[in-house]
């Protein structure tokens, strides 16, 4: 093989050229993760009944979601925590399922079951693990406002702003007081009346629905009307009817109570630092760009200090893009310091120019065939993929420095350029194939300690081969 690549050089030059250029296309539109996409077959499901006991949580919420879902076609263990107002259940399937089918049997399981469970039980949470779906930022808004305006800046104008940027798929706010309406009942009124509250609920609940009113023909098509009974006010549940007394006259909310609005109470808090806040959390879509979205997070970011006086203050508190930043940085130190000191061996072991600038081309060329080959086969950049590019470059400069080392013997000995060549590189490409190979190799026994270590190491393994 070597004999026929050097009686066409430019043939073989042409071909590595492409190989090139065709791992540059595929290094543009590789996308780069801080952690590998991965994801393990289990579902969390989890359900919210406040103020019961583990008991009550068991009987009541736990047990009929085990056995609505005990006969799913793949499930492999189930496992519940029932503790005082919620309840957790965790589905493990075997492997080779699809999980996002899974979950949407189990939600539909669950859609079906939900009205026969207590009234007051939250819908449950269906939740799958993947260390690649964590935010890709985490931010702190605080400061300059009191928390109910902070809180409505981020959820009326903040949040809005993010959930449009392309790549971001969903941003969730914590810690935000939200305003709520309370009613407070006379108690004297309602007993003169021989009214209750659950009379006002009622009446409440019915005038907050939207509900269907028939339909409405308008050439030749047939339009559905809707009644729109949202309260946004107090004002609009003060003149919510509740009853008509004997005389005809009709008792509205406001005359039987109190309309207030008022502060809902926080179902989490949150501080950083020790200071109370609101945080925001940013996710992005799986085949999204992780540099990229940040980016435009962060133009979006500076726009707002500049422009919007009246914002709060905005602190970044994690950000996965840039400790990725971090990690390509110090990779390409360590490709260029590798470069340096193997340039600088050569050179002084061959006394060659030539023969070192050999051996450093095969890094840029095998990294854009690594590339191209990582494309094809669906790995991804990420932590593990790029320790093992780094591992992989590091194994071909030691074996590009041993073919070197025994073509220049092949000189030393009169052999011509074309002859040292081939013979200096046939004496040493069978143990170094074979050292390859075994480095290669060894990876095998890794990846089948279990499903979950093949799931995250399988990257760095197809990069180390690879390279």
């Amino acid at each position: 093989m070597i004999s026929f690549l050097l009686k066409r050089p430019l043939g073989t030059l042409s071909a590595c050229l492409c190989l090139v250029i065709l791992g540059a296309f595929a290094l543009f539109y590789m996308p780069i993760n801080l952690y590998p996409h991965t994801q393990f077959p289990v579902l969390t499901i989890s359900t919210i009944l406040s103020d019961s006991s583990p008991e009550e949580i068991e009987t009541l919420i736990t047990k009929p979601i085990e056995e609505a879902i005990a006969d799913i076609a793949g499930l492999r263990k189930i496992q519940s925590l029932s503790h005082s107002g919620e309840s957790e259940i965790t589905l493990q399937f075997h492997y080779g399922k699809s999980i996002s089918e899974k979950a949407l049997e189990v939600r539909s399981r669950i859609r079906r079951l939900f009205p026969l469970l207590p009234k007051d039980a939250r819908f449950p949470v269906i939740t799958r693990y993947d260390p690649s779906d964590s935010p890709v930022a985490i931010l702190a808004v605080m400061g300059k406002v009191s928390q109910e305006e902070a809180g409505e800046w981020v959820l009326h104008t903040l949040k809005p702003k993010l959930g449009r940027i392309d790549g971001v798929a969903t941003v969730r706010v914590s810690g935000a007081p939200k305003k709520e309406i309370t009613v407070d009942c006379d108690a004297g009124r309602l007993n003169a009346l021989s009214l209750t509250i659950h009379d006002v609920m009622l009446a409440i609940k019915g005038g907050h629905e939207t509900l269907p009113a028939g339909f409405l023909t308008r050439e030749g098509r047939h339009l559905s009307v809707l009644t729109a009974g949202k309260h946004q006010t107090p004002e609009d549940v003060e003149l919510q009817p509740v009853h008509v007394s004997e005389n005809g006259a009709l008792l509205t909310v406001g005359q039987l109570a109190h309309v207030k609005l008022g502060i809902e109470e926080p179902a989490e808090i949150t501080r950083y630092n020790g200071q109370l806040l609101i945080t925001v959390e940013i996710y992005r879509s799986t085949d999204a760009d992780l540099r990229q979205v940040w980016k435009e997070v962060g133009t979006l970011l500076d726009d707002i200090r500049t422009g919007d006086e009246s914002a709060p203050i905005i602190q970044v508190v994690s950000n996965q893009a840039a400790e990725l930043e971090t990690v390509l940085r110090r990779m390409n130190i360590m490709i260029a310091m590798t470069a340096t000191i193997t340039a600088c061996v050569l050179f002084i072991f061959l006394g060659n120019l030539r023969s070192t600038v050999v051996v450093l081309s095969a890094i840029p060329f095998s990294l854009f065939v690594t590339i191209l080959l990582m494309k094809l086969l669906g790995v991804t950049f990420d932590l593990l993929s790029l320790g093992g590019l780094t591992l992989g470059l590091g194994i071909l400069v030691d074996n590009a420095i041993v073919v070197v080392e025994s073509i220049s013997r092949r000189w030393t000995e009169g052999d011509g350029v074309t002859k040292g060549v081939v013979d200096g590189t046939e004496d040493v490409a069978f143990p170094l194939l074979l050292s390859t190979l075994t480095t290669v190799i060894v990876f095998i026994p890794v990846m089948t300690i279990s499903r979950e270590i093949r799931l995250l190491f399988s990257g760095f393994a197809w990069t180390v081969a690879a390279s």
